[in-house]
């Protein structure tokens, strides 16, 4: 059943007494006052000495009884999921949705940075103190704001050839930049000069300054006149012609014209035959070739039969007759072979359905043998060893994984039955066989059979060291020593540990103050 655990509790008492009073709360102890003045949770200091600590009560969390996000009146503040409350109010300010607001009568709003720090108003910062008066604020383009004067005085504006077309131009006076014939200007984009690209274009200046062309280009008061080039707009060049390009000495293209490709047909046979006679030809080996360089044929002649055959020789026990190879016995694939000792330097890999090896001692130098190795996409054939042995009827014996029984080593003999793929744990005489053996293991299972000739197994030997308990107990180690029990409790007690150390049932009170 459940139990109830009782803390120290008082319902006139505000607070526990001091240290040295009777009833002050030892260290980690719990109370808990009920009056109107408190309302809080306490426990007692952990070094003993310095009275109690508050760490709850419904004295704060009547603070926290309201909905999530909502500034209310006389509690805390309590953000919603997304980290946010609806209204806050700061000494004359409120802070409410996008807006900061005053709230005394004609407030104003400070934003002053501490020391060297910047006034950061959407990525621009603003400059840290006043400027002079009837200056402008500028920005640098890189976020950074200041105050700057207006310039004063005059600049030259120049087309860059030098006097006469260079003008001054004062501060506060306006410029006027005037189009021409396919030239507009637009003072709404800040005096912008459009050419339209055709070669009759002129610019109208003011009084001042002037434009002059090459030698090909006239200006004609402000008019600059380029004169047209006399070539045909079109693509030049093609599969059969090549272009041909005229430059003038103003560096403009004057002329264009296409030129036919033209390859006789005696050129072409003239290659042919150089190509043939820069051929040549060497002979190496059995063979011959030869090289026409009138025609460009290659021709070969290579050795007959009986040169190649002439070739071969045999050697020990192997004969060569008229190109046929023989070694003194047949050696078709159905064929028996007979061989004195044989030594394979490399893998022998035997195809039957059984090998048999009859000899006395069996050497294998590889120290793990592979079983099974066909059984890779199923589950259904016995790993193992077995051999055969006469008790005064032939029996076998063996070892060998269990296909059937979860992959379960097992250890036979008295079998009545050879073996196939699998063993027939139900053949006549199977019996499972005794292995005398140490076993050493961290997790040994022992299903389906018992132990016996064990009495009271020690501690030491992983028992309890008796036979039995009394019922309902809780046992309690005692070293190597035979476990003991705890006497039963009654209802609602719990389990502590008395001034000796020794664990018993008893009732927990934290009693009243």
């Amino acid at each position: 059943m459940a139990q109830t655990l009782l803390i120290k509790r008082s319902n006139i008492t505000a607070a526990p007494p001091t240290i040295g009073s009777a009833g002050a709360l030892a260290a980690g102890e719990l109370a808990y006052s009920s009056h109107a003045s408190g309302n809080r949770l306490y426990i007692g200091h952990p070094d003993a000495t310095s009275g109690h600590i508050v760490i709850g009560g419904a004295y704060f969390t009547d603070m926290l009884d309201h909905t999530a996000g909502t500034l209310t009146a006389s509690s805390a503040i309590i953000v919603d999921a997304n980290k946010k409350i609806d209204d806050l109010l700061v000494d004359n300010l409120q802070l409410n949705g996008n807006a900061i607001v005053s709230t005394d009568t004609n407030g104003d709003l400070t934003i002053t940075p501490n020391g060297t720090g910047d006034l950061i108003l959407d990525g621009v910062k603003w400059p840290q103190a006043d400027g002079s008066a009837s200056q402008f604020l500028t920005t640098n383009g890189s976020g950074q704001t200041s105050w700057a004067s207006i310039p004063s005085g005059s600049f030259t504006v120049s087309d860059g050839a030098g006097s006469p077309t260079t003008f001054t131009f004062t501060t506060g006076n306006t410029l006027n930049l005037i189009g021409g014939t396919n030239i507009t200007t637009d003072t709404s984009t800040g005096g912008t000069v459009t050419f339209n690209g055709k070669s009759d274009a002129d610019i109208t200046t003011l009084a001042q300054g002037a434009i002059s062309g090459s030698s090909s280009i006239t200006n004609t008061a402000g008019t600059l006149t380029i004169p047209a080039s006399g070539v045909t707009a079109a693509l030049y060049g093609s599969a059969s012609t090549v272009p041909a390009i005229t430059v003038g000495a103003d560096g403009r293209i004057t002329g264009a014209t296409n030129t036919a490709i033209s390859i006789t047909t005696s050129q072409i046979g003239s290659f042919s035959t150089d190509v043939r006679n820069t051929l040549s030809h060497t002979s190496t080996g059995d063979g011959s070739v030869t090289y026409t360089a009138g025609t460009g044929v290659i021709a070969y002649a290579g050795p007959g039969a009986a040169d190649y055959r002439s070739a071969f020789s045999g050697g020990t026990g192997v004969t060569i007759t008229s190109g046929s190879v023989a070694i003194g016995q047949a050696v078709g694939t159905s064929d028996n072979v007979t061989f004195n000792d044989l030594i394979v330097s490399g893998n022998l890999t035997v195809s039957g359905t059984t090998t048999t090896i009859n000899t006395t001692n069996l050497n294998v130098e590889d120290p793990l043998i592979s079983l099974g190795t066909g059984n890779t996409s199923s589950n259904l054939v016995d790993l193992g060893l077995f051999g055969t042995y006469n008790d005064g009827a032939q029996k076998y014996a063996g070892l060998f994984r269990d296909a059937d029984d979860s992959g379960k080593w097992k250890l036979y003999d008295e079998s009545a039955v050879a073996p196939t793929t699998t063993v027939n744990v139900g053949s006549a005489g199977h019996a499972v066989a005794t292995l005398v053996a140490d076993l050493e293991s961290a997790n040994v299972a022992i299903t389906g059979g018992t132990i016996t000739g064990i009495t009271d197994l020690t501690v030491a030997d992983g028992g309890t060291g008796v036979s039995s308990f009394i019922a309902n107990r809780v046992l309690l180690g005692n070293g190597t020593n035979a476990l003991s029990s705890v006497p039963t409790g009654t209802q609602g007690q719990v389990m502590v540990v008395n001034a000796s150390g020794v664990p018993e049932f008893a009732s927990i009170d934290g009693g009243s103050f």
